[in-house]
This record gives C-alpha cells, sequence and structure tokens, in this order.
C-alpha cells in the first residue's frame, strides 16, 4: 500500500474509532434519560403482566443481535452479500476502506440494541436493573468490537492482495 492509502485508511479509522466512542456514550445517554423518567414526579402508573413476556423478549432479542455480530461482519467485509458480479472482482483500495467502515458501524449498531432494549424495559416495567444488565452488555460488546489499527491494516492488505 501506498502512504497515501495508509493515510486515507487512518483517517477512516480515527471516524470509525469516533463512531464507536459516540455509540458508547449513547448508552450514558440512555441511562440518563431512563433515570431521569423514572424519578420525576408523576401519577402512579399501572404496569402491565404482559410487561414480563416483553422482558423475555427483548433479552431474546438482544440475544440475537449480540450473535448477528460475528456472522455479519466477515460477510460484509467480504462481500458476500453483494451479487455475483461485483463479489467476483477485487475490491479496489476504496471499496475495502468502505467495506471496513460499513461492517464496523453496523457492528456498533448490533451492540447498541440491548442497551435500547434496557431502556425500554426501564421505562415499561419502572426498574433499572434490566437496563443496567443490558446496557453493561451494550458497553461490552462495543469496547469488543472497537477497531484495531493492526486489523484494519491486514484486512485491506487480505482483501487488496487476495
Amino acid at each position: 500500500m501506498q502512504s497515501n492509502e495508509i493515510d486515507k485508511l487512518k483517517i477512516q479509522y480515527k471516524i470509525a474509532k469516533g463512531i464507536g466512542l459516540f455509540f458508547l456514550s449513547s448508552i450514558f445517554l440512555y441511562g440518563f434519560a431512563a433515570y431521569w423518567f423514572l424519578n420525576r414526579p408523576q401519577e402512579p402508573t399501572f404496569v402491565s403482566d404482559a410487561a414480563g413476556m416483553q422482558k423475555y423478549l427483548y433479552f431474546l432479542l438482544s440475544a440475537i443481535s449480540c450473535c448477528m455480530i460475528p456472522v455479519l461482519k466477515p460477510v460484509i467485509i467480504n462481500g458476500r452479500g453483494l451479487p455475483k458480479e461485483y463479489r467476483e472482482v477485487k475490491p479496489d483500495y476504496p471499496q475495502a476502506a468502505s467495506r471496513l467502515l460499513t461492517a464496523t458501524i453496523i457492528s456498533y449498531a448490533l451492540a447498541e440494541v440491548p442497551a435500547f432494549f434496557g431502556l425500554v424495559l426501564a421505562l415499561l416495567t419502572h426498574q433499572m436493573k434490566d437496563f443496567y444488565i443490558l446496557a453493561a452488555v451494550s458497553f461490552g460488546l462495543i469496547l469488543v468490537n472497537l477497531p484495531k489499527w493492526e486489523e484494519w491494516e491486514n484486512g485491506i492488505k487480505k482483501m487488496i492482495l487476495v
């Protein structure tokens, strides 16, 4: 790779890191919103029995979202979701860098899903416990999926040279 291409990749890498930090900060924003909504003066509300079933549904959907990250990331990077005529062509540098950035952002979004469901559960059940559990899962997933420079550099080389 040329130094110009490496510089462009470093810029995209920094953008991906920044987006990851934004996703991390949004978890804290969810927590603040849940805390604010649950601690403001309000009339007593009725929590239905359906909230218990929704709790299991949201935990299941969060687990599915967590399992989708390692499945979708290689699919996007390798271009397996593209039509056949595009898959057979070796990607050039901008396409390969775009695939890495797209895969990273999609993994962040999937990692954010449990925190969002935790916010919904906190608002439905008026209990922060579920939010804390799902927010911790999201926080960990985002930290695990923060890009590492060596992975990006090796990924680009593998896509372009193979």
